[in-house]
């Protein structure tokens, strides 16, 4: 082999080992950003539902069928029952008013006896109040709920800082798949004005500031998703969480024209499962669903809209 035929020999072993690790190094690169997409995604769809329950807390809304009702019942209170009951019962049976007051005394003594324990203590007391919880099963229906102004703020300042330090990760993520993007700034920020609501306990501003949060976690996810059919899906269901809100304020106007945005947006969702025929079932029911909602609206009838909402959102989440 002369001298010629060396170097070009050498020149094309070097140039194949620079292309080798190049298309090594692009493999890793293409990899590694597959975990951090997937990594980010399962931290966006985490958040959203620890702000979707948020929402839905404002209005005692809760996708469980059924919650825990625990009624104390002290004793005064059923030793006040026995009297009033003693009093009726000796009206009736014309008793006198000293005798009915002899009876009366005689169910007061044997109810605080009944709280004494041997040594003269009160712990008997407690233990009878204890005894006298009544826990039981109560449907979550919107219909018997008369709670929707009763909001757990405690719970809501708790969950609103959790959040904290979940965006915080997820920002350093959003960051190296966005390069750097101020856009990252905005949930930030909307966090901040969403804290200042909850901390003062306004319901509207609280609802509007966590929609927005919302809303700004689908912007993120449909950056990197390049499946048409899911990114339709994501404001889909971000047009009817701000008609949920809008609906929430009676802002009837607004809410006919959120609802007509997240029609038109799960139509295309509608026509790419019709070229995939999967999840057809939740796809026929959220539409029904969807139409109905829009009808509430339509009569301006706030509870009708959350029985619909609720179990849209609930479908949604199976596509």
């Amino acid at each position: 082999m002369n001298k010629n035929n060396f170097n070009i020999y050498y020149i094309l072993k070097l140039l194949f080992l620079l292309i080798l690790c190049l298309f090594i190094l692009t493999g890793c690169s293409n990899n590694n950003d597959d975990k951090l997409k997937g990594k980010t995604q399962d931290q966006i769809n985490y958040l959203e539902k620890d702000l979707i329950s948020m929402l839905n807390g404002f209005n005692n809304i809760s996708y469980a069928n059924y919650r825990i009702e625990i009624k104390q019942e002290t004793q005064s209170s059923q030793t006040n029952a026995l009297i009033e009951e003693s009093k009726k019962q000796g009206a009736t049976n014309g008793e006198s008013i000293q005798e009915t007051n002899q009876n009366n005394n005689s169910v007061e003594n044997s109810s605080n006896e009944s709280q004494m324990d041997t040594s003269g203590n009160n712990t008997g007391k407690n233990e009878q109040q204890q005894s006298n919880s009544n826990i039981r099963m109560v449907p979550n229906s919107i219909l018997l709920n008369n709670n929707k102004e009763n909001i757990d703020w405690n719970n809501m300042k708790y969950e609103i800082e959790k959040i904290y330090s979940s965006w915080n990760t997820l920002f350093i993520d959003l960051n190296s798949l966005e390069n750097g993007n101020t856009k990252t700034l905005d949930f930030s920020n909307i966090l901040n004005d969403a804290t200042k609501s909850i901390k003062a306990e306004n319901k509207i501003n609280s609802m509007k500031n966590i929609s927005k949060m919302y809303s700004a976690l689908g912007e993120y996810k449909k950056s990197y998703i390049n499946d048409n059919m899911q990114i339709n899906l994501i404001e889909t269901k971000s047009n009817i969480i701000e008609t949920y809100v809008f609906v929430t304020e009676t802002n009837w106007d607004e809410a006919i024209k959120s609802i007509n945005k997240a029609d038109a947006s799960f139509g295309n969702v509608i026509n790419n499962v019709a070229t995939r025929q999967i999840n057809q079932s939740n796809i026929n029911k959220a539409y029904v669903l969807l139409k109905e909602a829009k009808k509430a609206i339509e009569i301006k009838e706030q509870d009708i809209f959350f029985i619909n909402y609720k179990m849209l959102m609930q479908e949604l989440d199976n596509i």
